[in-house]
């Protein structure tokens, strides 16, 4: 959805651009209600381009912008209407989300709108515009300002919110909560007076249940809505390493760094250094493990922890799947598939069923794309991975995380 979504903007804008009669509206809400969505209201003036043109316009909007409709309530009607004794046809398309502050954040992970947490509980919607102004330009229509209205035409961008507004440039106000940018005119200029619109709101986002984890994000200050904050505060905690790559977030996550995780959650890190110091020559039978991960598979292989895909393999290479990594963090739970907790197969479901994420602000169904077989990647097991460590242990009733800081 992320990357997919915005082409609907270059879709809206396109349109505009080659039939010169386009009446294009693209309008954002966010409630404190915890409603929110997007609205794209599109229509051609057929009194002058004819009902082919029209017939073009019956678009397969939501096949091209990849929407995940589980995630979204989706509603497509048709439009015709007169302006100016001139006859409009087209669609209007509706867009409810489940959870619209997480859908802003993955919506905007483009260069055509930005929705950025600028810290102190306040976030930026941002329209870049310059973008637009030279595809305008490089189309030579920057003198049709005058016959692009007077056919009906218009380019309005807006953006409805009940939150405190911190600061904005809007055109004009609707209603007190309707903030409206008009850029009929503007993005024919040869010299347009902004780069682009914007809006700040202040919002007070639901803190965590679990007061340890309330304490350690608001002493971060870090944006929660966003898809890579579990991966950055994992990574601020000491938890996930980088390569020279960065974090590496979008790639699978390996057998041998889901095993690293582990140790880590586990809090092994002193005592995989003192058994590795006190026993230099014991082998797992692994042939395949890498140096650098060489003395955790080995300990963790002494405590019978893990199991390699055969009596010489550990599959340190191979890419780890959501319900592998699930029974690790599930055993660190104090959960036991040997004992009949449940069954590793399912470990995803049980993870759910014991509601792991029920405290995250991102919501299970919010880390799934699409697509049926998608890969289990860095970041979905720092989701996993952050949430296993403010979690109760079922043995011991403690949390992974205060059992790492008070050791």
């Amino acid at each position: 959805m992320r990357k997919k979504m915005m082409i609907a903007v270059s879709l809206l804008v396109a349109m505009m651009m080659f039939s010169g009669c386009m009446d294009v509206r693209l309008s954002f809400s966010l409630k404190e209600d915890g409603s929110g969505g997007m609205n794209a209201f599109m229509a051609v003036n057929q009194s002058i381009m004819g009902d082919e043109e029209t017939s073009e316009m019956e678009s397969n909007f939501f096949d091209e912008t990849g929407i995940n409709d589980a995630n979204a309530q989706i509603e497509n009607t048709p439009l015709e209407y007169y302006k100016d004794d001139m006859l409009f046809v087209g669609e209007e398309f509706n867009i409810q989300f489940s959870d619209p502050l997480i859908a802003f954040s993955d919506m905007a992970e483009t260069d055509e709108l930005h929705w950025t947490y600028q810290g102190d509980d306040v976030y930026r919607f941002e329209i870049p515009l310059s973008q637009l102004y030279e595809d305008v330009a490089s189309e030579g229509m920057g003198d049709v300002s005058a016959m692009f209205k007077a056919m009906g035409g218009q380019l309005i961008y807006s953006f409805e919110t009940d939150y405190e507004v911190i600061d904005h440039n809007a055109d004009y106000i609707e209603d007190d909560t309707n903030y409206v940018w008009d850029l009929t005119e503007e993005v024919f200029s040869l010299n347009p007076g902004r780069e682009s619109g914007f809006l700040e709101i202040r919002m007070e986002i639901e803190a965590s249940e679990n007061e340890l984890r309330n304490e350690l994000e608001e002493s971060l200050d870090m944006d929660r809505a966003h898809r890579d904050f579990h991966g950055e505060i994992l990574a601020s905690l000491g938890y996930l390493k980088g390569t020279d790559d960065g974090l590496e977030l979008e790639r699978n996550l390996t057998r041998a760094e889901g095993a690293i995780m582990y140790s880590r959650l586990l809090g092994l890190e002193e005592e995989v250094q003192v058994f590795a110091s006190e026993n230099p020559n014991y082998e797992s039978g692994f042939t395949d493990v890498p140096e650098w991960a060489e003395d955790t598979l080995n300990y963790l292989h002494h405590l019978d922890l893990v199991n390699g895909i055969s009596e010489t393999l550990y599959g340190s290479n191979a890419p780890m799947t959501e319900a592998q990594y699930t029974t690790l963090v599930l055993r660190a739970l104090g959960y036991s598939d040997r004992d009949g907790d449940f069954v590793w197969s399912a470990s995803t479901q049980k993870a759910l069923d014991i509601d792991l994420y029920a405290d995250d602000l991102r919501d299970y169904a919010y880390t799934k794309g699409s697509g049926q077989d998608e890969m289990f990647t860095r970041r979905m097991m720092s989701y996993i991975s952050y949430n296993a460590l403010f979690f109760e242990n079922t043995q011991t009733q403690e949390l992974l995380f205060e059992a790492r800081t008070e050791e």
